[in-house]
């Protein structure tokens, strides 16, 4: 075959033993002797050994991974046989997530529900609070006393018809009944009252004149005691001062015979000592003042060198002063320069953002001011709706609708002010007129009020002449 002719000629062209061992170069005809015929199992086997395969090993392989998926093959299907305890298992699995899934959708109708329920609960407590909120303005409330008079009016009717019937059957009887009884009971007060107040104002009297008496002694014996210890110390003082004056005057008397002698010779001494002395200092004085006139020329030629040099010293020191203080104003000059021109940047930036901020505000203010009267009509609307259907239900129970109607009318609590809260600026006058008062906020008292308050800081600021240039 044809591998055979090729093992031959592998063989026939490998070197034998004994061979030249230089290589052929010419294509030589095969020996028939020296060819050796191989097997096929043998010439696979040196085609292993060749190519480093291992065929027990990959047969090995080969087997196991049939067995593995001969065994998947098993599993999967197992998994479909429906008398297993692992298909029941799988079969009880999926019911509970079938189960599972069905009570997750019946909690989100639950939920869904649950949520449409507590909407509308939002919706009838808002409703309920907006009602409640307008029950409680001012307007409504007005109108509300309103209807509580007309009430009170057809009440008081009632017992204003009541009272003249009962006031003229016993207004008579029970006049003359009560005289007579409260002139009994003064007479007796007044009688049983009299004794009383008798001894009493003789007790206090005899009080106050006992008082009287004793203050008085025990002033009057105060007073003896004190100018009695008075009169006493004079004496002492007295006594002893005439014994001190008595002793100066003799002794006075004795000294002035024996010093009269002694006193010429010790002034005469003391006379003579003090020419001397004279002399002495005299003559001290003038070697001290040559000796100061010769230290006061030194000095003074000492000064004139040292005022020289000093003076020279100073010139160079001011002549540097002057150049570092005049490299110093320059660049303190070029830097007001540069201050200056951030300065200008500055209040440029600043001018353009408080136009827009004032720009923003005027605009956030007119739109509130806008919603503002939107609000008040919706509110007017309403609030005259509401007093219409009462004034029509009063009218029918036959009430006294006209503190109602003026309630209702335009006016009452109609100024500017937030909707459902606060009390407007306009009022009625509570008398039979029901005339409207006139406006307490004027533009005086707004340009009072803007001065005394700081609302607009800026403003305040520009005002109090605080601009920046």
């Amino acid at each position: 075959s044809e591998s055979l002719r090729m093992a031959a000629s592998v063989v026939q062209s490998g070197r034998q033993r004994g061979s030249n061992k230089k290589a052929n170069t010419m294509m030589q005809p095969a020996d028939l002797r020296q060819v050796t015929v191989l097997s096929r199992a043998e010439w696979q086997r040196i085609q292993d050994q060749s190519n480093q395969v291992n065929r027990h090993g990959q047969s090995i392989r080969e087997a196991a991974q049939q067995r593995k998926a001969l065994h998947l093959k098993s599993q999967e299907e197992v998994k479909c046989w429906p008398n297993t305890k692992a298909g029941q298992r799988q079969k009880m699995l999926e019911a509970k997530k079938i189960r599972e899934q069905k009570e997750e959708e019946q909690k989100k109708l639950l939920d869904i529900e649950e949520a449409k329920y507590q909407a509308e609960k939002r919706k009838e407590a808002i409703t309920k609070a907006t009602a409640q909120q307008f029950y409680h303005t001012d307007r409504v409330k007005a109108f509300h006393g309103a209807l509580l008079m007309t009430e009170v009016l057809k009440e008081r009717e009632a017992q204003i018809e009541l009272k003249k019937r009962i006031q003229t059957s016993h207004i008579n009887s029970f006049t003359e009944a009560a005289v007579k009884s409260v002139t009994r009971n003064l007479h007796q007060s007044h009688s049983a009252a009299m004794p009383t107040l008798a001894s009493g104002r003789s007790f206090m009297l005899k009080i106050s004149k006992t008082t009287t008496n004793h203050r008085y002694h025990n002033y009057y014996l105060l007073y003896c005691l004190f100018f009695r210890e008075a009169q006493m110390q004079r004496d002492r003082l007295m006594d002893k001062l005439t014994a001190t004056l008595k002793d100066q005057v003799i002794d006075e008397e004795d000294g002035d015979k024996d010093g009269t002698a002694r006193a010429a010779a010790e002034r005469e001494a003391k006379e003579a000592q003090q020419q001397r002395d004279k002399e002495e200092e005299r003559a001290a004085m003038l070697r001290s003042i040559a000796a100061h006139r010769e230290s006061m020329r030194q000095e003074k030629e000492q000064r004139e060198k040292m005022a020289h040099e000093n003076a020279q010293a100073m010139l160079q020191a001011k002549r540097e002063a002057d150049r570092i203080f005049l490299e110093k104003q320059q660049l303190k000059a070029q830097k007001m320069r540069e201050d200056a021109i951030l300065l200008q940047d500055f209040n440029a930036n600043q001018m353009a953002e408080r136009n827009a901020r004032r720009q923003q505000l005027k605009k956030m203010e007119q739109e509130f001011e806008a919603k503002n009267e939107e609000l008040i009509e919706q509110e007017e609307k309403q609030f005259q709706q509401y007093t219409k259907h009462v004034i029509n239900a009063a009218a029918d129970a036959q009430r006294n609708v006209c503190p109602l109607r003026k309630a209702a009318r335009e006016g009452l609590g109609g100024g500017s002010g937030p909707i459902f809260g606060g009390v407007r600026p306009r009022y009625l006058v509570q008398d039979h007129t029901g005339a409207e008062m006139a406006r307490y906020v004027t533009a005086r008292s707004q340009d009072i009020k803007e001065h005394l308050e700081a609302v607009d800081i800026e403003y305040s600021k520009k005002r109090l002449g605080f601009v920046w240039e």
